[in-house]
């Protein structure tokens, strides 16, 4: 199972999605307390992972390859939006541990279709497991400020609203 002691807070607001991560990894004798678990994925998606960091590393590059061969092939034009890469996600996690090599983290995909201009938030699991809601919390963060998250996220909160319940939290 993934490293439960990282954290990515994740939820719809009204005009968005807003997506939070604590920055420490530690491993071994090695700490690093200024890592970034959230990245971009193309031009309308960001990736947020908890669990091993260098499954999420090697996610994305993965990504990024398919991001190129994507804008290549449609000579520019947009394929992939924050849906697809949840499915392709979800998929390969879910090869990847048919195969005996799981994917060790758990993967928030979050951003906005601009072409639908549909806020999209999913996460899938090291099982390749999907869901989509209005909020996900991954790591240790799910058990201290799950009760927090469900009493106080609501669908047409601000954004001032949205970043006063990640602090929270945080």
């Amino acid at each position: 199972m993934p490293n439960i002691g990282t954290t990515v807070w994740a939820f719809k607001y009204k005009d968005g999605v807003m997506v939070a991560a604590d920055t420490q990894v530690t491993g071994g004798w090695l700490k690093l307390k200024d890592f970034h678990r959230i990245l971009p994925v193309g031009e309308e998606s960001v990736i947020a992972c908890s669990g091993e960091m260098s499954d999420l590393q090697n996610l994305k590059k993965m990504l990024d390859v398919k991001y190129e061969e994507d804008v290549i092939e449609n000579d520019g034009a947009l394929f992939m939006h924050p849906r697809q890469y949840h499915n392709y996600i979800g998929q390969y996690q879910y090869k990847k541990r048919m195969k005996g090599d799981p994917v060790q983290v758990n993967a928030i995909v979050a951003g906005i279709d601009k072409s639908k201009n549909e806020v999209f938030l999913g996460c899938s699991d090291v099982f390749g497991m999907k869901l989509e809601k209005d909020y996900f919390i991954t790591g240790l963060g799910m058990h201290y400020c799950g009760v927090i998250f469900s009493k106080n996220w609501k669908p047409d909160m601000t954004e001032a609203e949205a970043r006063q319940l990640v602090e929270t939290c945080g």
